[in-house]
């Protein structure tokens, strides 16, 4: 009677051996899930975490080979992975480098006009409103500067590091940045507004805040009306 009980065991492991090596190999829904997931390689961080997922499935398809496949879906999810996560660290560092240059250019722009090149000035700034406009706005603008403060010596910009909340934020929306300018007569604050003109961030707005003669900003100074200071 043992050895029937026996033979019976033995056919049943042998039938679920057989039953196990002859049932189709399925696809690794990790090996799916970090293909698909680079459908998503807009989103900062996602392609290198489906590179990670597709090394795992990897993994699991090699240790479990008679169940899984899909090891050209894995190895395609890494590839594309390390592809899209160094494509978006070069457009983050020149999305950056841009941002940099444009608030830098604020500095240059008041530099420039400040000299006498009031066209300078104003072509650093996106489109607002009429040329003739602007260039009044910007004449009584930086006369009320240099009267205020004289030559600018040197500039010195405010703020955080690269990886900052408001560098981040300045990359996809909008920036600021601020500035401690030294003048002849003094020291200003200059806080510099950015917009994207497209996929390159332009100047918007300057603002120059001194605490005893208050503020005045560009463009705001449309005629020399609209500040009495200027004589």
């Amino acid at each position: 009677m043992s050895q029937q009980t026996f033979h019976s065991d033995e056919f049943r492991r042998a039938r679920k051996i057989k039953v196990a090596q002859t049932a189709p190999r399925r696809f690794s829904r990790l090996a799916v899930t970090a293909l698909a997931g680079q459908a998503l390689c807009v989103v900062p961080g996602v392609p290198a975490l489906m590179a990670v997922l597709g090394l795992k499935a990897r993994g699991n398809i090699r240790r479990a080979p008679t169940m899984l496949r899909g090891s050209v879906l894995a190895w395609s999810a890494v590839v594309l992975g390390v592809v899209l996560t160094a494509g978006q660290g070069l457009a983050g560092w020149m999305a950056y480098k841009q941002l940099d240059m444009a608030r830098d250019g604020a500095v240059l722009a008041l530099d420039r006009g400040l000299s006498g090149d009031i066209d300078g000035f104003v072509d650093a700034f996106s489109d607002q409103g009429e040329r003739v406009e602007r260039e009044i706005s910007a004449q009584v603008f930086l006369g009320e500067t240099a009267l205020r403060f004289g030559e600018l010596i040197s500039a010195k910009p405010v703020s955080a590091g690269v990886w900052s909340p408001d560098n981040l934020k300045a990359l996809l929306l909008d920036g600021e940045q601020e500035f401690d300018l030294n003048f002849k007569e003094g020291r200003v604050r200059m806080h510099v507004s950015l917009n994207r003109k497209g996929l390159v961030p332009h100047l918007s707005t300057v603002r120059l805040t001194d605490h005893v003669q208050g503020a005045m900003s560009y463009p705001g100074l449309s005629t020399v009306a609209d500040h009495p200071g200027f004589f």
